[in-house]
């Protein structure tokens, strides 16, 4: 793909060296082998809204290269997407952040701050008081997880202008989140859930408290709502911190942190899940950036225990790892240790970071061989367009963004 190959040149310096040039190699033939069906796939995909994870794929490729091919590209791709929001169609369409109405304004908001123009058509506050609106009613329904609930709007409108232009309603988002969240003096948590299910603790990222104490922590950055978002982040991490278990190697118990509890009955189940979605990973992320915006040294320790002790996690019963994908596979642990070592810059988590992108690329070429991402091509979760991207910022010298929307 153009301008691609300009971006890994090979620097033969030293042993350690050798080995990430070859893995950098490796990557940059199998990122050219998969881009053109993740393109060809996007391109011919139809859909009500055009795929967003397609406009994250070509926005990425933009930020790599500074390509005007792939800059008009997102262009298009953001105008054509506008221009199908209505009045009437806007009620059929996912307001949510996975493919949905606020992954579009993030998106558009992002290409803005890279000096491009962005054709709204109009469209941008008719798409934000929607949103905003179905947020509310989400967080009423005790529908907060992050990819398709009121914290992954929430996450947007953080992370937006939306933030500096409507804050109001930002505030008054985390005040419905704040009643109705479970709370007393040990301990803070929200409901993903309704029936049996609604006194389930989920710990995971996409769905749970891991991201919403950090999307709380992007809140009490800018300054909004600063005494309660401290008071429901100490709250919700020191809860954290009273489930975590000693692991027991002989009892093959590699988990620190549980993947969820019953508020009820406190009964924990555990998991050796190692992923994106869930696992020790999610905490030490949790906690590092916790302890860098509080000040807290005690996070910072626990932290470098979880994220270091990890490391020594690689085999399929101590992870669950079987695939390459980004959700529950090798590409999203690789990913989390890439952001591991910026938040910490341990030689560990460099080491963790080549180790899974090189076990992702093990994966990949076998599951092409296979047919394994067959239709999934465009997908940043559970296909190609996660791979890929992790391919990308792996080969690029440059620190890409488009993780950001994952939490990374």
């Amino acid at each position: 793909m153009k301008g691609i190959a300009n971006l890994y040149v090979s620097q033969d310096i030293d042993a350690h060296t050798n080995y990430t040039d070859m893995l950098k190699s490796r990557a940059l033939h199998l990122f050219e082998k998969t881009d053109e069906a993740i393109l060809f796939n996007g391109l011919t995909h139809t859909r009500t809204l055009p795929d967003t994870d397609i406009i994250l794929y070509y926005s990425a490729l933009y930020e790599a290269t500074v390509s005007e091919e792939y800059g008009s590209k997102v262009d298009a791709l953001l105008a054509d997407a506008f221009a199908t929001v209505n009045e009437q169609t806007i009620r059929r369409m996912n307001p949510g952040l996975a493919k949905g109405l606020s992954t579009l304004l993030y998106l558009a908001d992002m290409h803005e701050k890279r000096g491009r123009y962005v054709e709204y058509g109009g469209k941008r506050d008719l798409i934000e008081d929607y949103c905003f609106q179905y947020a509310r009613h989400l967080v009423a329904s005790d529908t907060n997880g992050f990819l398709n609930g009121s914290f992954g709007i929430l996450f947007c409108f953080l992370n937006t202008s939306f933030y500096t232009r409507k804050q109001k309603h930002i505030e008054l988002l985390l005040e419905d989140i704040d009643a109705a969240a479970v709370q007393n003096l040990h301990r803070f948590w929200i409901r993903n859930a309704n029936g049996d299910n609604r006194h389930e603790i989920d710990f995971s990222l996409a769905n749970g408290q891991h991201a919403y104490l950090l999307i709380l922590l992007q809140a009490l950055e800018r300054g909004i709502s600063i005494d309660r978002n401290y008071m429901s982040i100490t709250k919700g991490i020191n809860y954290l911190l009273q489930v975590k278990q000693d692991v027991d190697n002989e009892s093959k118990k590699y988990s620190f942190f549980p993947e969820s509890v019953n508020s009820v009955t406190h009964q924990r189940t555990y998991s050796n899940r190692l992923a994106w979605n869930g696992g020790d990973l999610n905490g030490a992320l949790l906690l590092y950036n916790a302890a860098d915006t509080l000040s807290n040294n005690i996070y910072l320790q626990v932290a470098d225990i979880v994220g270091t002790s990890s490391l020594m996690r690689v085999k399929e019963e101590e992870t669950l790892c079987t695939d390459g994908s980004f959700y529950y596979g090798a590409a999203g642990v690789a990913q989390l240790y890439k952001t591991l070592h910026k938040l910490r810059p341990l030689p560990a988590y460099e080491n963790g970071y080549r180790l899974w992108m090189e076990k992702t690329m093990d994966f990949l070429e076998e599951e092409l061989q296979h047919g394994t991402y067959q239709s999934k091509e465009n997908d940043l979760l559970n296909g190609l367009v996660g791979v890929n991207l992790t391919l990308l910022s792996f080969i690029n010298e440059k620190e890409l963004s488009w993780s950001r929307i994952c939490l990374l």
